[in-house]
């Protein structure tokens, strides 16, 4: 259960997670926790924040460790076959089947999206069309004094 008394900031307050527009999964609940119990307080934790029309789940933002970026899937991993696809020079796919039929999983692949934002992060240097420029919660952070990264990371919860 996640406790609102935390001593962490977080966008939007934890009061308020029952105001966003996509309500957290139980996946994204249990990982937030996770942060909430394991992060120490320098990390701020911005859930679903906006980026340029990108959404990931969410990202931890210190100043001292720099940035991370998570997307969390809440695939039962035993319900559906995944695969990838690879084809020669043409980015693999991600596939799922279901036992009778395959079909494409693509817009959902954790880790094409955790690539766009990365690329959108290292573009921002010289492309202010991609820079990460974060909605009002982010507003006083200059991401070019964040010496970090982000990671390519996937989340999946069972």
């Amino acid at each position: 259960m996640i406790n609102p008394g935390s001593t962490h900031f977080t966008s939007p307050p934890l009061e308020e997670l029952d105001r966003l527009r996509q309500p957290l999964t139980p996946g994204e609940q249990l990982v937030l926790e996770f942060f909430l119990e394991n992060l120490t307080t320098d990390w701020e934790i911005y859930i679903q924040p906006h980026l340029n029309g990108l959404r990931p789940d969410f990202v931890l933002l210190s100043p001292q460790k720099g940035i991370a970026v998570y997307e969390v899937k809440d695939w039962d991993l035993r319900a559906l076959e995944y695969f990838y696809k690879v084809q020669p020079e043409r980015t693999p796919i991600l596939l799922a089947n279901d036992g009778h039929k395959t079909f494409s999983m693509a817009k959902n692949d954790p880790f094409v999206k955790i690539q766009a934002y990365k690329d959108c992060r290292f573009a921002s240097n010289s492309d202010p069309g991609c820079a990460l420029n974060f909605d009002p919660p982010f507003v006083g952070h200059s991401m070019s004094q964040v010496a970090g990264f982000i990671p390519r990371f996937a989340s999946f919860s069972c």
